[in-house]
């Protein structure tokens, strides 16, 4: 059905769809009262309801012109009084023959006395029926063009992800390729213990992270990584702050921390949102050593 959001007038197109339901009182409240916002300003529609409401009262009064009782009476006591048998045929029994050579002039035919109302009321329905049809099949119109608005939505969010997802498998495979690429398996602890991780690290390239099974965080938390690069008395170096999706997964292609061209040791820790922090006071939930020391 057309609608009137935010209390504006309705547009002439919608209105001139509603003139024969508004006349005949088939729309709601809200319809009616932008479709008469809309008659103020606009001559046009103020005159198909003239019309049309000109044919609904002649239409009611042609249904009510009725004859009158007494006629019916005489009519029906005529019909079924039975006349005596007359010997003789008397004038008014003669049947009158036309004759050669002469036409005989048709009776004439009985006029209505109403003679437009039966087809004023056939088109007043007509209007009625082709108003209903027209404001159902813009609901309809309508309705198709929200569905085909939500599948566009969806298809641009599936290609953000496609295009998201082949650019980290690019990532991955160009760190995986690099020379001086080596792995580092990490194992959950304390409160991850289910949780596993693997870290691919090139000086040259930068380094691919995974992790599964990672518990999701309460509000205000937040998972952060870390690499402590090798030597004696390195501090562990932040390199991103991350959550999981629902499942417990999440996957991130980062660069190396600027100084940093190894990692002895590759960890996870939680702390407070949204940034993180410079240095942990945390134990990881997830840690792995490298094979090359």
């Amino acid at each position: 059905m057309p609608r009137n959001p935010g209390g504006l007038q309705m547009g002439h197109d919608d209105a001139t769809m509603l003139v024969a339901a508004y006349v005949v009182g088939a729309i709601d409240a809200d319809e009616r009262a932008s479709f008469e916002m809309h008659l103020l300003t606009c001559v046009s529609c103020r005159d198909e309801v003239a019309v049309m409401e000109r044919v609904t009262i002649g239409f009611v009064e042609a249904d009510a012109a009725a004859p009158p009782a007494a006629l019916r009476d005489r009519i029906l006591a005529n019909a079924t009084t039975v006349r005596p048998a007359r010997a003789k045929l008397c004038a008014a029994d003669v049947v009158s023959l036309p004759l050669p050579g002469r036409r005989r002039t048709p009776p004439p035919v009985p006029v209505s006395p109403h003679p437009g109302w039966l087809a004023l009321a056939a088109l007043l329905v007509a209007s009625v029926g082709l108003a209903v049809y027209a404001v159902s099949l813009r609901s309809q119109l309508d309705q198709a063009g929200r569905t085909i608005g939500q599948y566009a939505t969806r298809v641009d969010t599936l290609r953000d992800q496609l295009a998201s997802e082949r650019l980290n498998a690019a990532r991955l495979v160009n760190v995986l390729r690099a020379p001086d690429a080596i792995k580092v398996d990490l194992s959950g602890r304390d409160a991850a213990k289910a949780a596993t991780g693997r870290a691919y690290i090139s000086a040259s390239r930068g380094m691919v992270f995974e992790a599964e099974q990672m518990p999701i965080l309460p509000a205000g938390k937040i998972y952060q990584l870390w690499i402590v690069a090798a030597g004696q008395g390195t501090l562990p170096v932040s390199a991103g702050i991350f959550n999981v999706a629902a499942n417990g997964t999440f996957s991130m292609t980062v660069p190396l921390p600027a100084g940093t061209t190894s990692a002895r040791v590759v960890a996870v820790t939680i702390e407070d949102g949204p940034n993180g922090v410079a240095q942990s006071k945390n134990s990881p939930v997830l840690l792995g050593e490298s094979p090359k020391q």
